[in-house]
């Protein structure tokens, strides 16, 4: 378990990760609702090294991927 990471959001990565493999950062944070501070909570844990390469590059795109939260949508974590 990543340190910060809520049970929630790990429930959803599960989930969305037992029909396929993730393909990207952007992939997992689309099919699995996350935030960005939840990306970067899994980026800086190292879970992203797979999907993004080394940890700081896991950073950059953990900002840039997450999708823009709606008014009253609760946060990933």
């Amino acid at each position: 378990m990543i340190h910060g990471l809520g049970q929630d959001a790990a429930a959803r990565i599960a989930t969305a990760r037992r029909s396929h493999a993730f393909a990207d950062v952007q992939e997992l944070a689309a099919r699995a609702r996350l935030d960005a501070g939840t990306l970067r909570t899994l980026a800086a844990g190292g879970a992203l090294a797979t999907l993004a390469g080394h940890r700081r590059q896991a950073l950059w795109q953990a900002s840039g991927a997450a999708p823009a939260r709606r008014a009253g949508q609760c946060a990933g974590r």
